[in-house]
């Protein structure tokens, strides 16, 4: 975790966001603990995901959460306004809830039987319907980049093209330079 930490906030990764469905708190607390001393050694924002006790414990600078979770009411009164808070969403209609007024930015993952299904259309509608920064997080390759950016996009999760990939370093550079492409045009 580590390495991959420091290869992509060299690459250029702007914020980093720590994710652990399936282990126990210990295990978790440990990991983020560990990943907050490097992202702070390297200056760049932390957000847990999902845990308003770790996201504490670790002084994070953030936390997301999603529709089955917390709510970010709930999380912006037990934390004020201390941490940047992300709301996971499946579907534009959710901006039209009032729990949008409490967050910082969204996440757009719309799923069915947790595949996560892409349809540029609705990331413009969704464009349309809110100033909040938008993150997409889906399985990114260089080709889908620029399509998305086009659509109102301002954040890219690409975590799995990292993680997964033979040369992180180099997916991570990338992406950055197609996104910093993109800004100049």
């Amino acid at each position: 975790m580590e390495q991959i930490i420091e290869l992509a906030i060299e690459g250029g990764v702007d914020i980093i966001q720590l994710v652990e469905k399936k282990r126990d708190y210990k295990y978790f607390l440990k990991r983020a603990l560990k990943a907050r001393e490097l992202t702070m050694k390297l200056n760049t924002p932390l957000i847990i995901n999902e845990r308003i006790d770790v996201t504490l414990q670790t002084h994070a600078n953030g936390i997301q959460t999603h529709q089955q979770a917390s709510a970010p009411s709930v999380i912006k009164e037990a934390i004020s306004n201390r941490f940047i808070i992300g709301y996971a969403i499946d579907s534009v209609s959710i901006i039209d809830s009032p729990e949008i007024n409490a967050v910082d930015y969204i996440e757009f993952c719309p799923k069915l039987n947790e595949e996560i299904l892409f349809d540029i259309d609705s990331l413009y509608a969704l464009r349309s319907k809110t100033d909040l920064p938008i993150m997409i997080n889906k399985d990114i390759y260089s080709g889908d980049i620029e399509q998305l950016l086009n659509a109102g996009v301002n954040c890219i999760a690409v975590s799995t093209s990292v993680t997964h990939a033979e040369n992180p370093l180099e997916i991570i550079t990338q992406i950055k330079s197609i996104i910093e492409n993109h800004k100049k045009e």
